[in-house]
């Protein structure tokens, strides 16, 4: 009868052994507090993030006036940046993200947009002729204004994302020791 046990090989390898000095336990130490601060930090930023993710459908609320559907757009996107910054999910802030940048480019081209119609009066004739039910041509100044201070939100809330994003994978790092 054979012996189904495995067979295990015992390999001598040198093991090295730090001894414990003070500059070692304040290395350590440092470690740890960092370590803390960041997790700190990310859980103080998660609550920010979901703050302005309000505050941005708030401000996509605006627009619901010229573009009905941007609102279910926008919603759908809110609850995928509330849900990842609840969560602390880097795919779903990662999605979030792309579609802030989205909206950043959208808004900036219908800033250039509302820009070429207030500056040239023949092209806001013809678009009030061509689109006689569309608000825009009535409302030029205040969506121009508007539109420029989403276009600073966009800027600051994706540079505040990604801080965040970057920050995301000290989650999955396993500390070897406890903190208290």
């Amino acid at each position: 009868m054979m012996n189904s046990s495995p067979e295990y090989e015992v390999v001598n390898c040198p093991v090295e052994v730090v001894p414990i000095t003070k500059e070692n336990q304040y290395n350590e130490q440092t470690k740890a507090n960092e370590l803390y601060a960041k997790y700190l930090e990310i859980e103080r930023d998660s609550g920010n993030i979901i703050c302005l993710t309000c505050v941005d459908i708030i401000l996509n609320f605006s627009y619901f006036i010229i573009y009905f559907y941007q609102i279910l757009i926008s919603f759908f996107f809110f609850c995928i940046g509330y849900n990842g910054a609840d969560t602390r999910n880097m795919s779903k802030i990662k999605c979030y993200m792309i579609y802030q940048s989205a909206q950043f480019g959208i808004k900036f081209m219908g800033l250039l947009f509302l820009i070429t119609l207030k500056a040239n009066t023949i092209k806001r004739i013809e678009f009030r002729i061509n689109n006689p039910n569309n608000p825009i041509s009535g409302k030029i100044d205040t969506l121009i204004s508007l539109t420029i201070l989403n276009l600073f939100f966009h800027i600051n809330f994706l540079c505040y994302l990604r801080k965040y994003y970057n920050l995301l994978p000290l989650l999955k790092k396993e500390p070897n020791y406890i903190i208290l």
